[in-house]
């Protein structure tokens, strides 16, 4: 499997995209790669709140401190063997524990 981050809304700027749709969380994802274009089973999230005086810019960056703590979290969990796939569910992670910046 190859890994890839998306966040949970996808595309170009996906933090404008969730402050123009009214999203009260979004967030960050890491998913195995497969043939489609983000479709591989999701192996960990983690939940940033959109608060009422958010910017892009402000938003981008809790997204980003929550990007730099599931990262290197997923990769120890791959690299120590511990992910198992089932279908499309991923087993090994701890849950976002509730985590919202």
């Amino acid at each position: 499997w190859e890994f890839r981050r998306v966040l949970f809304r996808s595309g170009l700027e996906a933090w404008k995209q969730a402050l123009d749709y009214g999203v009260k969380v979004t967030g960050c994802t890491v998913h195995f790669v497969d043939h489609g274009v983000d479709t591989g089973p999701i192996i960990a999230q983690k939940t940033v709140r959109v608060l009422d005086g958010d910017t892009p810019p402000t938003l981008h960056e809790r997204i980003q401190e929550a990007e730099r703590i599931l990262y290197p979290a997923t990769l120890n969990a791959f690299a120590e063997g511990s992910l198992r796939v089932n279908g499309r569910r991923c087993f090994g992670m701890q849950a976002d524990k509730g985590a919202a910046h």
